[in-house]
């Protein structure tokens, strides 16, 4: 199951800058499913799960603290705003497709 996290093209290329930024502190088989990852989101899908939009966030919270560092706190805001965003609907599919929801459904 995926959720849809619909970017403009502002955001869209915050991500892709983010990610490509990110993508030096992964290794090894972490690293290989980032860079799927950031093909989709590349290739403008809209679509991902709760791991891709876990890795969505961490790369954007990363970049913004470098963002900050470099004294950009209008950019840094923006990256923050957009993470807290994108975990704010992870956090709310993940809660809407617990498989323990349906279990106790189910036994109702």
């Amino acid at each position: 199951m995926k959720k849809t996290i619909k970017l403009n093209l502002k955001q869209q290329s915050q991500v892709i800058e983010a990610m490509e930024h990110y993508k030096r502190a992964l290794k090894g088989m972490n690293q290989k499913r980032f860079l799927v990852i950031l093909e989709k989101v590349k290739a403008k899908e809209t679509q991902f799960d709760s791991e891709e939009m876990i890795y969505i966030v961490q790369a954007l919270r990363s970049y913004s603290k470098l963002q900050f560092i470099y004294q950009e706190d209008t950019t840094s805001l923006d990256l923050r705003k957009l993470a807290d965003r994108i975990e704010k609907a992870r956090i709310e599919f993940q809660q809407q497709n617990n498989p323990l929801n349906r279990l106790i459904a189910n036994a109702q």
